[in-house]
């Protein structure tokens, strides 16, 4: 790889952000036309059912989104199969760890329910069916980005971004149901995971699977893809925990659904700019990955300056995006969820510097992982993340009451000091001898 220009740094990052735009946009605008068609309490369903999708998703991908584009970006060109293998591989696993999920989920509700599912278990399990189809969907999306096709992920991604919110929100306003209207959500993802796997399977790539032997994965190799795999799973549902720890803390101890949707509707707008940390860590992995391949010396330095790039350009639009947050929370709360949601405002005020530490997070997670310390990040994130909910759990047995605002505030200081974390682990990778 050539040396990164901050020209090329912010064409690509403006490139992979487009991709999330309409989700962005639908991210913000779907949690609205809930909370101002049904009320704060079906927003608080929706926002803990869609915590719990995505935290499944995450662990039926296994981590393959992260090792997909790392294998495929280094491979793509001399060996297709080794690729295929892997991505064939990671469907089957994706599979086998959804059935059993969704069987041991199932079996919670029917037993916490004795047997009468009410809708809001309904509502559960339609984000279940939606997880497999997005994970499967995943492992395709992850290996366009490897082969860089990101003007055919942009396509992709918005136009179903676009179908999904726009067909929940047309079904919501018709039926005035939270059921029906999700029900959009697994039959886009199924489309679109169909679409993904068609683009990736064109040309060369179609020949090379036809070669492929049709294996089913034995028991050693499953166990063998489950430990190779476990780091990465490990980071990505840290990840997702971390970004809903507020919404979890707030389940353990019993929080009324008013609290819970006052609480998601101020956490919809750091999650929603969240995109674009994730549009960061997506161009910023392959491509320290591939300065690796370099001399020694040559990859420090190309490596320093494509972080600077990083910490300069993607923290500088971060601190503002919060600061903006912040100062703009009362309108923006007050315009967009109604009078209603006011009690949110102070939340939001509290949570808008998530944006700021998750994008720091997320350059430095990109720089560990492109440097096999996928381990050390699961270590920090579990001891960070564990006393956080050790805690919780701990005051609610003991009957401590945990207001909302405490719970805001301490969100906002693990994402602050896993940031703090991950930026030592750097600094003592780039300049071993000044820090040792």
């Amino acid at each position: 790889m050539s040396k990164p220009s901050l020209q090329h740094f912010t064409r690509s990052l403006a490139a992979l952000f487009s991709v999330n735009a309409m989700t962005l946009v639908g991210g913000i605008l779907l949690p609205i036309a809930i909370a101002r068609t049904l009320g704060v309490e079906a927003l608080g369903v929706f926002s803990g059912a869609s915590a719990l999708g995505l935290l499944l998703t995450t662990l039926i991908d296994w981590g393959y989104e992260t090792r997909i584009p790392l294998v495929v970006a280094a491979h793509c060109r001399t060996d297709i199969l080794r690729c295929l293998t892997l991505l064939r591989h990671a469907q089957q696993l994706k599979l086998l760890l959804w059935c059993v999920l969704a069987a041991c989920t199932l079996g919670v509700a029917i037993f916490a329910t004795k047997g009468r599912l009410n809708e809001e278990v309904s509502i559960y399990a339609v984000y279940g069916v939606w997880a497999i189809f997005r994970a499967l969907g995943a492992s395709y999306m992850a290996a366009l980005r490897g082969m860089e096709r990101y003007s055919s992920i942009a396509r992709l991604e918005n136009t179903a971004s676009l179908i999904l919110h726009g067909g929940c929100i047309a079904v919501l306003i018709l039926s005035q149901n939270l059921l029906w209207t999700l029900l959009v959500l697994p039959c886009v993802e199924g489309a679109k995971m169909l679409i993904a796997r068609s683009m990736v399977l064109e040309g060369a790539w179609e020949e090379a699977f036809r070669q492929i032997p049709h294996q089913t994965l034995s028991v050693k190799d499953i166990w063998s893809a489950l430990r190779e795999q476990v780091h990465f799973v490990v980071i990505q549902a840290l990840g997702i925990v971390e970004s809903r720890a507020g919404i979890f803390a707030l389940t353990l101890t019993a929080a009324s659904a008013q609290e819970l949707g006052f609480f998601g509707a101020a956490m919809r707008f750091p999650i929603a700019l969240r995109t674009f940390a994730g549009a960061l860590f997506t161009m910023l992995l392959p491509s320290f990955a591939s300065l690796q391949n370099t001399s020694l010396a040559q990859t420090s330095e190309q490596q320093k300056v494509l972080l600077k790039q990083a910490l300069v350009l993607g923290g500088g639009i971060a601190f503002a995006g919060s600061c903006f947050l912040f100062l703009a929370a009362e309108p923006l709360v007050s315009f967009i969820y109604g009078a209603a949601m006011l009690p949110a405002v102070l939340l939001l005020r509290i949570v808008a510097a998530l944006f700021f530490f998750q994008t720091l997070s997320n350059i430095f997670e990109a720089f560990l992982l492109a440097h096999g310390k996928e381990r050390s990040i699961g270590v920090a994130s579990s001891l960070v993340l564990g006393v956080f909910f050790t805690s919780a759990v701990l005051c609610f047995v003991c009957g401590i009451p945990l207001p909302v605002l405490l719970i805001a505030y301490a969100v906002t200081g693990v994402s602050g000091l896993l940031s703090c974390v991950y930026a030592v682990q750097a600094l003592h990778i780039l300049f071993p001898r000044k820090l040792s």
